[in-house]
């Protein structure tokens, strides 16, 4: 089997994925255990905990697009390879003056 080309290496989505994972079982978790009859100041502190959580998740995935766009913007101003296109021959030297 022929190995990928570099920068399509499996296990991306994986990592990606990490960063809506985490603050889910982390919900989950702080869900199981908050108690059966919260009191108020509780369900206060899971609210919060919850939307703090929900942020990180759109903050998360708002850096994975910023940072995929700015990718895009880069790759398209560089432009398409030529090769062998007006090649600038350069002057044959063994040193270089500073």
């Amino acid at each position: 089997m022929a190995a990928p080309p570099p920068g399509h290496e499996p296990g991306l989505e994986t990592r990606l994925l990490g960063g809506t994972v985490l603050p889910a079982v982390l919900a989950l978790i702080i869900g199981a255990m908050a108690p059966d009859i919260p009191s108020v100041d509780d369900e206060k502190r899971l609210w919060i905990a919850w939307f703090t959580l929900a942020g990180a998740v759109v903050f998360y995935w708002t850096m994975v697009f910023t940072v995929a766009a700015g990718c895009w913007v880069v790759r398209v101003m560089k432009g398409p390879v030529r090769e062998g296109v007006d090649p600038y021959p350069l002057p044959k030297q063994d040193h270089f003056e500073v």
